[in-house]
Order: structure tokens, then C-alpha cells, then sequence
């Protein structure tokens, strides 16, 4: 958004499309990120061949430099909001399964289907498009 104001208040014409208000994962990375303490952490992902696909390293295999450079927020402050997140998380796991799932994994419509967890209805399988956009992930009959 920043690049986008700067290029426009330049008179510059550009393609950039962005929003005002940033995306709940945004703000999730800057929490987990460890580099706002100072702490640098490289060797993450790896490839097996120049143009492949990278591939997540153990976080053991990692190279931690602690205070490599000066800290945006100090340790505490870091802490106190790891344990707000940790408080935050709901697991969305209840535990056994009282209704039994047999095509999990197998059903697909463009995306992979969710079963239908009721117990006032007959078991059914919904498109996961639909179960996360409702009726904007659908055009013309077909999913997107």
C-alpha cells in the first residue's frame, strides 16, 4: 500500500493493488517473528535442485543468531504476546468423532469436499469453496 501512495503521489500511473487494512496472516507473521527481537534465523528451506521447489528444514537444522541486531520490541514484550496467542488458539478438535467420515479424502468438486457433522441431518458432503466463500466461490455452476 505504502509503494502504491508513494508511486500515485509521485504522478506515476501503477498496477499495484492493495488494501488499507492488512490480512489477519500478516499480522500473525509479524507476531511469530522472531527477527523483531533481534534474532536472526536463516537456513529455513532448502532445494535439491536450483529451480525446484523449496523444502522446509527441521527448525534444529536452523542457523539462530542471537542480538545479531538491534531489537524492534524487547524480549518481554515478545513473550507476553506469544502467551496472548497461545491463549487465543481454539482447536477446532472436539475430541472422538461421533459420526464416522468414510469418504474423507477421496471426494473432490475442484476442491476437496467437508463432511457435514449433524445431528438433525442426514450425513452429507459440502464443497469446500462453498464451505469457506459461500455463494461468491461460485460462478456460473463451476467452482473457482
Amino acid at each position: 500500500m505504502r509503494e502504491k501512495m508513494r508511486r500515485e503521489a509521485n504522478g506515476e500511473e501503477t498496477k499495484i493493488q492493495a488494501r488499507q487494512e492488512w490480512s489477519i496472516v500478516t499480522i500473525q507473521g509479524i507476531l511469530e517473528n522472531v527477527f523483531y527481537i533481534g534474532t536472526l534465523r536463516q537456513g529455513k528451506y532448502t532445494r535439491k535442485r536450483i529451480n525446484g521447489p523449496e523444502i522446509k528444514k527441521d527448525e534444529r537444522d536452523h542457523t539462530v543468531l542471537e542480538n545479531h541486531h538491534e531489537a524492534i520490541i524487547d524480549r518481554q514484550t515478545f513473550a507476553m504476546a506469544q502467551e496472548q496467542r497461545k491463549k487465543r488458539i481454539r482447536s477446532n478438535d472436539r475430541g472422538i468423532r461421533k459420526y464416522d467420515n468414510v469418504y474423507s479424502g477421496f471426494l473432490y468438486c475442484g476442491s476437496p469436499m467437508f463432511s457435514m457433522r449433524r445431528s438433525d441431518r442426514k450425513p452429507a458432503y459440502v464443497c469446500g469453496t462453498y464451505h469457506k466463500r459461500g455463494r461468491n466461490g461460485m460462478r456460473m455452476g463451476k467452482i473457482i
